[in-house]
């Protein structure tokens, strides 16, 4: 079997080497040698580095196709991204920097540098940078051109973005890299499957100048034939094919021979390629292609980390107990199969705490300083899970001695674990210091204290995203900083890049109902006397403008001053962004009618000191409130003697069709029946005749059963039972209680 493998391996390694297009002369080529190089296929060549590399020895020019390759595998900061001789390589550098094609256009457009014309994507008011003064508007280099449409491609929508600003640049890319660039587009499109948008834009790629046309139309053709057999794959075939039979360009056999599927459906194709029997291209369509493994062990190697991964405890101590008799096969790993026994065991949960904490040791004493970081995060993460976050601080501080790269995965759980152990402050700083910071100043802004080069240095390079700053907001929540979240909330999407969901805007209720708890002081009680107060501007204190993470740590500093937000009482700011959330998405929402006559926009108004609620926004695209969301805004309500909203709020889960959660009806029951009983001796009265309950409460009851069922009813037993054991102070939900 290894024989066959290794004989399998040499005759594809022997097909896949360069040929004479990688010489100095690439007019000069062989038809017959030529051989692509595409992201699609599995193994060493078929990487999208491996295609970098086989432009960079096919072209006469490799020094811009080394930079691109050191960029794809090193990051904007490798040295060769910034020329002595250019002066503004410090700005081109933080631009290559940017996480995705999409923040990077942004920065270009803001600046002038890239203009786009009646682009959807990039109105000019959506960009959140500030434009650069005095900027001399040149063009973008060659190099990050190609490396932003190479390297920053993340989803679909970037692919479709990427191919816009290939055609758009191409005015001012030299004439050896147009087509180049078209082409990496056109790869980063079929590998999201964007196949129909790639067919608007065809003709106009097909039009880019080319020095090379046998070698780039070959290629291009290559990556078309590894679409699935549809309308759109034929009409894009035909198009090329056409093109090139235009041009005199000769068909590589071996990417005719690619195209077997697409000639055996359409005879329109198989009529362009090379003289080949129907027979010889259905057996080429039909032969079986292994994935050959860069390393030679690597057969051996997965089967020895599938075996890893399945050892129990037990085994594991006596295979790194030295010298153990009972040890059938010592654990000559290397660094994956380390890794992967260490997460097994870290994710069975019939490992107590105690046996992990003397496995870890046993790794430790057999490892020494050889255990990477990956094996260190995987035990980190499940001293986390079992709540020992002082053994998970320990492998934190271990991971930040040791060489190489902290993942998301490592930072989430060092996050969580500091939060854990109540440490808010640091959680906090150690989260900031390795995320990316979405927002980069100005050069001569004033109002930022840091010089604008060492704020590029400190930007981070983990993006962050919606579970993380979840998790670090609902523990600041759970740990009484609900101030600290409102922060949070302003600035998470500006300052990180990160846009709330229907947990951020759970999260953010619940806050809001804890802020009104925090225990009175001097300086609430003077704002509260002061919030429709006309001069208290002329008495607040000079503080110098700071970025928004040392205004975040210094508030971790000190306990929390009010449950203000805003100026204003943080459930009113609250409640409008939960409106904006839900009314601005579904419009028709503001038609739905309350189910009972309680509800007057007058009272509300003189409870919440105002005239009456504006109009709502669509703001918030991505809050999809969930039964939760709505649970939580039903305890805001009731907490902040809203309770005639209730009703309505209701009514919107049921136009949503979101089924309510059974404590959630017992919550709108319970707070809703304290405005809208009727006095008891009416209600004796009534139930001693066999007569319904009267009132709105009635109402509501009669409503909520007519949308849930009789049966899924509380009934006031249970209400009462809510009230007195389950209510607002015994509720859980993820560790909270309400």
């Amino acid at each position: 079997m290894v024989l066959a493998v290794n004989r399998l391996s040499s005759r594809i390694l022997q097909r896949c080497k360069l040929s004479s297009l990688a010489l100095k002369t690439p007019q000069n080529n062989s038809p017959s040698t030529f051989r692509s190089q595409l992201v699609f296929p599995k193994g060493k060549t078929g990487t999208f580095h491996g295609y970098l590399r086989a432009q960079q020895r096919r072209h006469e020019d490799k020094e811009i196709w080394n930079r691109l390759v050191l960029l794809e595998r090193y990051g904007p900061y490798y040295n060769h991204a910034q020329r002595s001789d250019d002066v503004d390589a410090e700005y081109w550098r933080s631009v290559a920097s940017a996480p995705n094609i999409y923040e990077a256009l942004q920065r270009l457009i803001a600046d002038e540098h890239v203009s786009f014309k009646d682009h959807p994507l990039f109105p000019a008011a959506e960009s959140i940078y500030a434009p650069q003064p005095n900027t001399t508007n040149l063009p973008p280099p060659t190099w990050l051109t190609l490396h932003i449409v190479a390297n920053k491609i993340l989803n679909a929508q970037h692919a479709r973005i990427a191919l816009d600003f290939s055609l758009n640049q191409l005015r001012t890319t030299p004439k050896p890299y147009r087509f180049p660039l078209v082409l990496i587009a056109a790869h980063r499109l079929l590998k999201f499957k964007e196949s129909a948008y790639l067919l608007e834009h065809f003709d106009a790629i097909l039009d880019v100048f080319t020095e090379t046309p046998q070698f780039h139309y070959n290629e291009l053709l290559a990556v078309c034939g590894r679409l699935f057999k549809d309308e759109t794959s034929r009409q894009l075939i035909l198009k090329l094919l056409t093109k090139m039979k235009d041009t005199a360009v000769p068909i590589d056999k071996h990417v005719a021979s690619g195209l077997g599927i697409h000639a055996a459906a359409y005879p329109e194709i198989a009529a362009f390629l090379p003289t080949q029997t129907a027979s010889g291209l259905l057996s080429h369509t039909h032969k079986a292609r292994y994935h050959v493994s860069p390393n030679v062990k690597g057969l051996d190697r997965r089967r020895r980390t599938t075996h890893t991964s399945k050892m129990s405890m037990a085994e594991a101590i006596r295979a790194l107990t030295p010298g153990d008799p009972s040890s059938t096969r010592p654990l000559r790993l290397d660094s994956h199969e380390w890794s992967a026994l260490v997460s097994s065991v870290g994710r069975d949960p019939t490992v107590g705490t105690e046996a992990l904490r003397a496995f870890w040791d046993r790794v430790v004493a057999s490892r020494g300083k050889n255990i990477d970081i990956a094996s260190q995060t995987a035990i980190m993460d499940a001293f986390r899970q079992r709540g020992q976050h002082e053994d998970a601080l320990i492998v934190w501080k271990s991971i930040l001695q040791t060489p190489g790269s902290i993942d998301k995965r490592a930072l989430t759980a060092a996050v969580m674990s500091l939060c854990g152990a109540a440490q808010y402050k640091d959680a906090f700083e150690t989260m900031d210091a390795f995320v990316f910071k979405n927002y980069l100043p100005s050069k001569d802004d004033p109002t930022w204290p840091e010089s604008r080069a060492r704020w590029i240095e400190q930007r981070g390079r983990i993006q962050l995203d919606v579970p993380m700053i979840n998790g670090i907001m609902d523990r600041l929540n759970r740990g009484g900083r609900p101030d600290v979240v409102f922060k949070l909330w302003d600035v998470m999407e500006k300052y990180y890049g990160v846009w709330p969901d229907g947990i951020t805007m759970t999260i953010l209720l619940d806050a809001a109902r804890r802020a009104y708890l925090i225990d009175p002081t001097m300086e609430l009680a003077l704002g509260q006397l002061g919030i429709f107060n006309p001069f208290k501007r002329l008495w607040a204190r000079e503080q110098l403008p700071e970025t928004p993470s040392v205004a975040i740590s210094k508030m971790l500093e000190r306990p929390p001053e009010s449950g203000f937000w805003h100026g204003d009482w943080a459930f009113i700011n609250a409640r409008v962004i939960f409106r904006d959330a839900v009314l601005g998405n579904w419009p028709h929402l503001q038609q739905v009618s309350c189910p009972v006559g309680t509800y007057s926009p007058q009272a509300t108004s003189d409870r919440m000191w105002v005239t009456k609620d504006r109009s709502p926004e669509l703001r918030w695209p991505t809050i999809i409130p969930f039964d939760r969301t709505f649970h939580a805004y039903i305890f805001l309500l009731g907490w902040n003697e809203l309770q005639a909203e209730i009703p309505l709020a209701l009514a919107w889960m049921r136009a949503l069709q979101i089924e309510p959660m059974y404590r959630t009806l017992c919550a709108a029951l319970m707070y809703f029946g304290e405005v809208a009983r009727l006095p008891p001796l009416f209600e004796s009265f009534e139930l001693r005749k066999g007569q319904e309950y009267g009132g709105d409460y009635g109402k509501l009851r009669r409503w909520i059963a007519d949308w849930v069922g009789e049966s899924n009813l509380p009934s006031e037993n249970m209400i009462a039972a809510y009230r007195r054991g389950d209510g607002q102070q015994r509720m859980r939900w993820h560790g909270r209680r309400y």
